[in-house]
């Protein structure tokens, strides 16, 4: 018996389970004859191996993750101008419309194209139907909505607009429902309860706030996708000072920061979130305050009695907003004075020993100027790039270096970075003045 033919859209929102990567949309051509997929630094080796990546860095879904395939054939396509060219075609695993398939996929450069996946006739014949007056698969749209937490005067609401609008799926949940990550090169947001990705619905509305940097994060990372928002634009005038907020920038941006996870507060404390949390990023990790500065709140947790003082310390009152990192073994950190996309200072930050992992002189560290030739290039550039991510002129970039894997770190865009105080003041003033002098003379 074969299986019915679902119906789809002219758009959908598809998975690829065996990579791990989630709600991407697709448009559906049944003109193409084959699927496609955006693909960059595509290698074929001496060896016969192919290596590819998913996507490209301007794009919200690249992960920078290099695939390997040993399977695969070179075929004559024709492009939208009638030219032929080659490309690889390699099978993957598709996930679509509820329906997991393997299928054929050519690797091209899709970064022109307004969706990054298009799905042709082979993988649609005999188990999809197209209806073009559908936009997604199930034929409706969907509203996520977003509140402090479930009351019943919003339950009431949202049953009768689900009365107006037949062809509207609603879910209202909690701000304490959502999970960030943030890992290589790439950000997510998630439902804790269902594990799907929120770029998956159509629309977000936050009908209530918590932290601005929260709302603006779920705003930026919805935007990022293709996704409206509800008061999208009026959302994201926040200034990109917390930690939250500048990881969803910075990662966008291409820059690499330490593997972390965001959670609520109510939800750090639930029972099972300690597991959770060193299941994705091992143990020691650090727990810190995405606002503060200078070291405040803080701390490397190596235990769950540890976990457990610090969130209970930290949500006894006010509840402060604290984002779980990877430990990132290291003999320092450099702190980039940049002024105006240039790299003005380089201040190397050394903790003053082994009883604390932080690096800040306002914590005791030392510090002694470098000259910049003495650093990487690419960690330069990474520097003045995460500058322009968060929109600033003048800031600390911290960047640290993991002693096992020599990997760069991006910690913090510092909007505050001590300009006027702490060490080397003199050094400070002039480079401000030469700053000042260069604003005026554009």
């Amino acid at each position: 018996m074969t299986k019915a033919q679902a119906v789809i859209g002219s758009k959908c929102i598809v998975d690829f389970p065996a990579l791990g990567v989630s709600s991407v949309p697709a448009k559906v051509d049944t003109g193409a004859d084959s699927s496609s997929i955006w693909a960059s630094d595509i290698v074929q080796k001496d060896n016969g191996e192919l290596t590819f990546k998913l996507f490209a860095p301007q794009s919200p879904f690249y992960t920078g993750e290099v695939i390997t395939a040993t399977d695969y054939s070179i075929i004559s396509v024709k492009n939208s101008f009638g030219q032929a060219e080659y490309r690889y075609k390699l099978k993957l695993q598709l996930k679509i419309a509820g329906r997991i398939i393997n299928t054929h996929f050519t690797l091209a450069d899709r970064a022109k194209n307004s969706q990054p996946i298009l799905i042709g006739r082979q993988t649609l014949r005999g188990k999809f139907i197209v209806d073009v007056s559908k936009k997604t698969e199930a034929g409706k749209k969907r509203l996520l909505l977003l509140s402090v937490f479930v009351s019943e005067n919003v339950a009431t609401f949202v049953k009768g607009v689900k009365e107006h609008s037949a062809n509207l799926d609603i879910k209202h949940t909690t701000y304490d429902n959502l999970l960030f990550s943030f890992d290589k090169n790439r950000s997510r947001i998630i439902l804790r309860d269902t594990g799907e990705d929120i770029s998956g619905y159509d629309i977000v509305h936050l009908k209530t706030s918590v932290e601005r940097d929260v709302t603006a994060t779920v705003a930026r990372y919805m935007e990022q996708r293709g996704r409206k928002v509800i008061d999208g634009t009026a959302v994201q005038h926040f200034p990109a000072s917390s930690k939250l907020y500048q990881y969803n920038l910075l990662v966008n941006a291409g820059i690499l920061v330490p593997k972390s996870i965001f959670m609520m507060p109510a939800a750090l404390a639930e029972e099972g979130s300690y597991e959770l949390l060193t299941s994705k990023l091992g143990t020691p990790f650090v727990l810190k305050d995405i606002h503060s500065s200078r070291g405040r709140n803080n701390e490397v947790i190596y235990d769950k009695a540890a976990y457990d003082a610090m969130v209970g310390r930290t949500q006894s009152e006010q509840p402060v907003y604290l984002v779980a990192q990877s430990f990132v073994p290291n003999n320092g950190d450099y702190r980039f004075l940049v002024m105006g996309q240039k790299i003005v200072l380089a201040i190397w930050r050394r903790r003053q020993d082994e009883t604390t992992h932080l690096n800040n002189t306002s914590q005791g560290g030392f510090a002694e100027l470098h000259d910049l030739t003495e650093i990487p290039t690419r960690v330069q550039l990474d520097s003045l790039k995460a500058l322009k991510a968060v929109g600033r002129d003048i800031a600390g970039v911290d960047m640290v270096r993991d002693t096992k894997t020599g990997k760069w770190y991006c910690f913090e865009v510092n909007d505050g970075p001590q300009i006027a105080s702490g060490a080397f003041t003199e050094e400070k003033q002039k480079a401000y003045a030469s700053f000042i002098k260069r604003e005026l003379e554009k």
